[in-house]
């Protein structure tokens, strides 16, 4: 059985046999490529929008002490470019933590689910949010807590 992941043009994870996952390389046009920052969990869309979770790592093995949602347009050449209102349209998930993580938009594009590090203290806290818009061009609202799933380490 082979699943492909959408990490880059064409990454593939073969589950049949080795479990490998090979041909993975940044995807063109989102990644910083500086030390330190990793883009990462890619969520295409229906409409070919990508998701992907910017995160400052400290140290390697470490949480990430910053992370947030972006949001960009594949081009035609299969590469990536951040949407010019990307900030403007996820201010308001942005806002709920520094670290804000695992974005998938729904397939009619009025909602956005994504993971947030609440808290630190005594081990790292997660919780799952929602966001809503009233149009899939429209900015996210201020997300409401999925009170049902909280994971803590």
């Amino acid at each position: 059985m082979k699943r492909w992941a959408r990490h880059t043009a064409s990454p593939q994870i073969d589950f049949s046999t080795t479990g490998a996952l090979t041909n993975i390389q940044p995807v063109l046009g989102v990644s910083r490529r500086q030390l330190g920052w990793v883009t990462m969990e890619p969520a295409p869309t229906a409409d070919g929008k990508l998701y992907y979770g910017d995160f400052q790592l400290p140290n390697p093995g470490q949480v990430p002490n910053n992370s947030k949602l972006a949001v960009a347009a594949k081009n035609p050449e299969g590469s990536f470019t951040k949407l010019a209102d990307s900030d403007t349209l996820l201010a308001n998930v942005n806002a709920v933590s520094n670290v804000v993580y695992n974005g998938v938009e729904s397939p009619d594009g009025l909602e956005l689910m994504f993971t947030a590090l609440v808290s630190m203290l005594p081990g790292p806290v997660a919780q799952i949010y929602i966001a809503t818009r009233s149009t899939s061009s429209a900015p996210f609202g201020v997300p409401h807590k999925i009170a049902a799933i909280v994971a803590t380490r």
